[in-house]
């Protein structure tokens, strides 16, 4: 064990600096393209992100990269974490056709509109249908599958351990002749609970000096 991570794990011991530190934010990603059909699930149903190296969530997002349909009205999306629990990201929309957009679903997020059109933006997560029902192997949650209408919150994730496999379910809820492509996939943007000691390296330079004047006080002839 190196001298810094002593004094590091000394300080914690004796209350000269907190048993926490910074948060971090990393973003996971997966490439590969989503196909939606006309009134079917999406190839590939899920897709998936893999999660290492995260504390607990503190917070989280969701982004659709080059999202295409010719009927936003007529998909849903749904997130799914490692531990089972799910949240509505978007469900339903505007009858009117979008082209190529990079949205992002977050808390505090614009208005995801139920008319006129919409581009590329940050939206809140949002229900208009309470009645779809994802198919398996998408979890049948209670209030979120079937879904209830209205805005949506990605706090359920909060204090889960965002380590392992998320999932994506995208379906094509209505035979109506719409179909499109997640060209570019999505991602997923995790922010953690700051929970291992970070501690300045001014503070570390400090201890490392009183450590070393207590040792030299003990070599000192008496």
């Amino acid at each position: 064990m190196g001298s810094l991570r002593r004094f590091q794990i000394l300080a914690v011991l004796f209350g000269l600096l907190p048993a926490t530190g910074y948060a971090s934010t990393i973003t996971f990603s997966n490439a590969t393209s989503i196909s939606i059909p006309d009134f079917g699930t999406a190839t590939t149903y899920p897709s998936s992100i893999t999660v290492t190296g995260m504390d607990l969530v503190l917070d989280l997002s969701v982004s659709l990269i080059d999202f295409s349909h010719s009927i936003v009205n007529d998909v849903g999306v749904l997130l799914v974490g490692p531990s089972g629990i799910a949240q509505v990201v978007f469900d339903g929309g505007t009858d009117s056709g979008i082209v190529n957009a990079n949205l992002t679903f977050a808390d505090g997020g614009a208005l995801w509109p139920g008319s006129g059109s919409v581009s590329s933006g940050t939206f809140q997560p949002r229900s208009y249908f309470p009645d779809d029902d994802f198919p398996a192997p998408a979890p049948a949650v209670p209030g979120v599958n079937p879904t209830t209408i209205g805005a949506k919150s990605f706090s359920v994730f909060d204090g889960s351990n965002p380590n392992g496999v998320w999932s994506l379910y995208v379906v094509d809820f209505a035979s109506e002749g719409g179909t499109g492509t997640i060209a570019g996939g999505w991602s997923l943007t995790i922010t953690d609970t700051p929970t291992s000691t970070v501690p300045e390296p001014s503070t570390l330079l400090l201890l490392s000096g009183f450590a070393a004047l207590g040792l030299r006080r003990r070599l000192a002839p008496r």
